[in-house]
């Protein structure tokens, strides 16, 4: 009896350690400057660049964000936006990077951190957001709109910190939910992993974390699911 006793002891031990050892994987602390909480669109796709305009200097992670946790791209001070929807050859893009209010109107004054408009040709359209950089957390909209009637425009929640601000300091998971291969993007890759994991396949807690995107504290065709619509633009957010 007091063999079994001290056997499920250790158990409990162990597994106290591990859930310490889970609790202890995400850290506090004042991320660099960087875009977070992008958005995103059918049609659009926005790559965070660093100064260079490269992905060299940007490291993706998660972050929790007031009640939510977003993708957080330290190190990136512009945006790729690639349009490749319906516009027509000839149509004149306008994109606008915006403050937004508290109540989702931008603001008119002083608000625009960038703007430019650009010729759609036959194929897709790449615009270079560069803006200048806020002094303050803020959170913008990109628009794109278009000189055709017809277009709907298109609005895209971005948010923005500064580095070494109060305002930045959150609390980082080593992991970016939906991306479980971390390779900067959500696909079908990452949906499989799901569904491997799911049905019993290998993976490290870590792996199990950003699979669990609905964070119900279980991976199955749900969460892969969800990855593939978060790819694809239908959906914006994983709450």
């Amino acid at each position: 009896m007091k063999r079994v006793t001290r056997i499920i002891s250790l158990a409990l031990v162990f597994a106290m350690l591990l859930g310490i050892s889970a609790m202890a994987a995400e850290t506090q602390r004042s991320l660099g400057a960087g875009f977070y909480g992008i958005g995103s669109a059918s049609g659009v796709t926005i790559e965070a660049r660093d100064a260079n305009n490269t992905k060299t200097g940007v490291t993706t992670t998660s972050a929790t964000v007031g009640n939510g946790t977003k993708v957080y791209h330290e190190g990136s001070v512009r945006l790729s936006v690639t349009y490749s929807g319906t516009a027509k050859t000839g149509d004149q893009l306008l994109v606008l990077l915006m403050d937004k209010n508290t109540s989702g109107v931008p603001n008119v004054e002083d608000a625009i951190w960038y703007i430019n408009q650009e010729a759609k040709g036959s194929g897709s359209i790449v615009f270079d957001v560069y803006p200048t950089a806020p002094t303050a957390k803020t959170d913008m909209t990109l628009y794109i709109t278009s000189s055709n009637k017809d277009f709907t425009t298109i609005a895209i929640p971005v948010s923005y910190t500064p580095a070494n601000t109060s305002e930045n300091t959150f609390t980082e998971a080593p992991y970016t939910l939906g991306d479980i291969n971390k390779d900067g993007k959500w696909n079908s890759v990452d949906a499989l992993l799901a569904l491997q994991f799911a049905a019993g396949g290998e993976c490290t807690t870590t792996e199990w974390a950003s699979a669990d995107v609905n964070r119900d504290e279980k991976v199955n065709s749900a969460d892969a699911l969800m990855i593939l619509q978060y790819g694809a633009g239908i959906i914006t957010s994983w709450n």
